[in-house]
Parts: C-alpha cells; sequence; structure tokens
C-alpha cells in the first residue's frame, strides 16, 4: 500500500479509536459498537478499511468474525509511511500493490496466481499478514494459513519452500 492510502486509512479518528480498542484484545463488530459508540455498520466499515490497510486481521469464531490488529503489520505500516516519504513508488511497489489489490479480495487471498512473480507477491503477502508469535504447531500454522487463503497446504509448502516461513525445533516462524 503507498504511503498516502496508508495516511488515509490512518487519518481517520474513529479508526485510530478501533486500532487502540483492537491493541486491548481482540473483539467482534458489535463489542466494538457498544465501547465506541458508534454504529455497527460504521465499525464494519471502517473494519475493512483497516483490514485491507493490513492492519487488522479476523479469525472466525463460530457464526461470527473476530479483529485483532497486528502488532508487526502496525509498525511496518508507520515505518512504511516513514520510508515511502520524498520518493515515489517503485515499478517494483507498484507491481506488488498491483498483484495484492487483484488477488486479495475481502482480506483473503481469492486465488493463487500461476504467474512466480505474482505467485511470490501473493506468498510474501500472505506471510505478512501471518500473526507474528513464538512460533506456531503445524495445526496453528495451517488453520492461520486457512484463514487467509483456502489453498493453505500450498501455500505453506511454497511458503517453507521460499523460506518466508522456518522450522525450528518442530515449530514454525514467520520470516519476512
Amino acid at each position: 500500500m503507498r504511503t498516502e492510502e496508508l495516511f488515509k486509512v490512518f487519518a481517520d479518528k474513529s479508526r485510530l479509536r478501533i486500532i487502540a480498542s483492537l491493541r486491548e484484545k481482540p473483539k467482534f463488530v458489535e463489542q466494538l459498537s457498544l465501547q465506541l459508540n458508534i454504529s455497527v455498520s460504521t465499525v464494519s466499515f471502517h473494519l475493512k478499511k483497516l483490514q485491507s490497510a493490513g492492519v487488522v486481521s479476523t479469525r472466525k469464531e463460530q457464526y461470527y468474525q473476530l479483529y485483532f490488529v497486528d502488532e508487526k503489520a502496525l509498525e511496518r505500516s508507520f515505518a512504511d509511511c516513514l520510508n515511502g516519504m520524498g520518493s515515489a513508488p517503485t515499478e517494483t511497489d507498484r507491481f506488488y500493490d498491483m498483484v495484492i489489490k487483484e488477488s486479495f479480495i475481502k482480506g483473503r487471498c481469492a486465488k493463487l496466481p500461476k504467474q512466480t512473480r505474482k505467485r511470490q507477491a501473493v506468498l510474501e503477502e500472505i506471510a505478512r499478514r501471518l500473526k507474528r508469535k513464538s512460533g506456531y504447531s503445524t495445526g496453528e500454522l495451517n488453520v492461520a494459513i486457512a484463514e487467509i487463503c483456502d489453498d493453505f497446504l500450498v501455500c505453506k509448502s511454497e511458503m517453507i519452500d521460499n523460506k518466508l516461513i522456518v522450522e525450528r525445533n518442530e515449530r514454525y516462524y514467520i520470516n519476512v
């Protein structure tokens, strides 16, 4: 995402309040609505914007989506904003943004591209969206990737092959 787009995402007071609330603990849309005294539809609108920026992620719990802040993505987003100041997006940046925009729908990977360069960009984005933690078991990693992409076994295998995920002592770690 380009610097201007990230600033737009962070420029709204309601979005900042949502981020602050989600940093305390993951919440459902209805919980955020009650806590922040904002309508459910408005909270959903802002969460979609934050999710498309990669700052907020979801996981399904029963019939509902539980929203949480990806702290590393939040830190990276601000660092990206500062690093991008004064320089125009490179051709690589534009290519990456285009691939992510066409491959992800509502925060999920719709389909893995066949072209090698595009596929690599999508795999890197999936790895970036995974929550950084002290390591995943095999099952935890499968579930985490499945929340982003239906073709999770192929993604996992290729991310390991490309060293985007590394295995140590029977635990998997994100290497992006």
